[in-house]
């Protein structure tokens, strides 16, 4: 009879808890989709044009003819990017979706609530391992995925179909990450197996990837039990990701190459890598500065995101100091708490500056300096979401709980407003420059695209007023 009592007992305790544990991912599921609603809609802007859509042509009938081209399908040796599966996923949608815009986009969405669900398990993952509660850990992973979720800085990926190659990534890299640190100490081999699996499929979908293996890194040292040295050799298979890294760069040089078959076997690699060598500016300290304005304007963007831009001038003189003054103050406090045991939040500013180095320009290739558009920071924002989760396990301790969470969630529905508000001005370029030109964006180079765009749409009156505004 006793042990009767204790079985009937169980099985609603056990489906209580069951029930409990899908109730967040309905509520990231809904309120993801709710904040992106309006991000389903019927038009291309900018690159998506080129590349899907009923008037691009579909020059890609094997799966060969991705990995022999680069993306933009110039003939010039050396020239353009090589994203070869994003290539084929353009071809997928295309034949799928044909003219019907929305389509497009809702793959988009969909991706980012599969990077948005993956980011809360990968977070509830290393809550509980930080020594927090199941409920507490749940509770900062929900929040922190909420705001990554919502978060308006991300509507331009979002937003943007040729831009979906940065959601592929984040989503490789939160499941890759998830699965090294799960597995690390079970089994070594599976969990380096499975994340260069991940990886190597990452990196030909767009070349940001590359970091992937410095965030592994990064990870198991700062959140690594055991002594420094028992770490080091922990990541010491992270060696075996030069093989993808090498075959990536030899299919790359191939596709670039001009010339015959036999001078692009013996000459093109080294063609490659010349040309990249040259074509590098090492960084001097001005460049180095400004690198730091850049991503310390990163972190202030994620913190404040208002008013959003197409792209963001490099801060100088006192705004430049002040978001130097934010990296100190948030280096000096991760290193204090990694001091005390708590080392999330060194992981997470750790994963933003590697992720942020391929969009920093700290070596430039194309001889553009160093600027901030909104796209650059989805992936690195994994680690701000993270930081984020380390700040908040600290403020729900005690009494300061119930004060926190009647601030978050409000943080949160101002966000979730924010990013409609921005996927909206996603819906035309036209809307998109206007409100660029309406949040201060008046540079000569603003004005003559909104000039432009006006003048395909044939509204004289607007061009005329804009050229009043702006004789010079």
């Amino acid at each position: 009879m006793s042990d009767h009592g204790n079985t009937a007992n169980t099985k609603p305790s056990a489906r209580s808890s069951e029930t409990a544990g899908w109730v967040p991912l309905v509520m990231l599921c809904v309120i993801t989709l709710l904040a992106t609603a309006n991000a389903w809609h019927e038009t291309l802007v900018f690159d998506d044009k080129a590349f899907v859509g009923p008037d691009v042509p579909h020059p890609i009938e094997e799966l060969s003819d991705a990995f022999s081209r680069n993306l933009w399908g110039h003939e010039q040796a050396g020239a353009g990017l090589y994203r070869p599966l994003l290539l084929v996923g353009f071809e997928i949608q295309d034949r799928v979706f044909g003219d019907w815009a929305r389509g497009y986009h809702a793959v988009n969405v969909l991706l980012h609530l599969a990077v948005t669900l993956s980011l809360y398990g990968f977070l509830g993952m290393l809550a509980r391992r930080s020594g927090l509660d199941g409920k507490t850990a749940g509770l900062v992973a929900l929040l922190a995925a909420l705001v990554f979720a919502v978060h308006p800085v991300h509507a331009e990926v979002v937003n943007s179909v040729f831009n979906g190659s940065s959601l592929i990534v984040a989503l490789a890299t939160v499941i890759a990450l998830w699965w090294l640190l799960q597995n690390l100490q079970q089994n070594t081999l599976r969990a380096w197996l499975g994340f260069g699996i991940v990886y190597t499929v990452a990196i030909y979908f767009k070349e940001s990837a590359l970091v992937m293996p410095g965030l592994a890194v990064a990870l198991i040292v700062i959140l690594g039990p055991g002594t420094l040295v028992e770490r080091i050799r922990r990541f010491l298979p992270v060696f075996w990701m030069l093989i993808p890294i090498a075959v990536y760069f030899y299919f790359r040089a191939m596709a670039l190459a001009t010339g015959t078959a036999e001078s692009m076997v013996n000459e093109a690699m080294p063609s490659q890598f010349s040309q990249m060598i040259s074509a590098t500016d090492l960084p001097d300290p001005g460049r180095l500065l400004s690198v730091l304005g850049v991503l310390g304007a990163g972190i202030e963007l994620f913190a404040w995101p208002y008013p959003l831009k197409l792209i963001y001038g490099v801060p100088v003189g006192g705004e430049l100091m002040f978001v130097i003054a934010i990296q100190v103050v948030l280096a000096v406090l991760a290193l204090v708490l990694m001091a005390r045991g708590r080392p999330a939040l060194a992981a997470g500013l750790a994963i933003y500056y590697i992720a942020m180095l391929p969009a920093s320009r700290i070596l430039s290739m194309d001889g553009s300096g160093p600027h901030l558009s909104d796209r650059y920071l989805y992936v690195p924002s994994i680690g701000l979401v993270l930081a984020t989760a380390a700040l908040l396990s600290l403020a729900l301790r005690g009494r300061w709980k119930k004060p926190v969470l009647a601030t978050v969630f409000p943080v949160i529905v101002v966000l979730a407003a924010l990013n409609w508000e921005r996927n909206s001005a996603w819906q035309s370029q036209a809307v998109l420059f206007e409100t660029d030109y309406a949040n201060g964006n008046k540079s000569g180079f603003m004005v003559r695209m909104l000039i432009n765009e006006h003048a395909n749409e044939d509204r004289t009156g607007r061009v005329i007023e804009l050229c009043d505004n702006h004789p010079e």
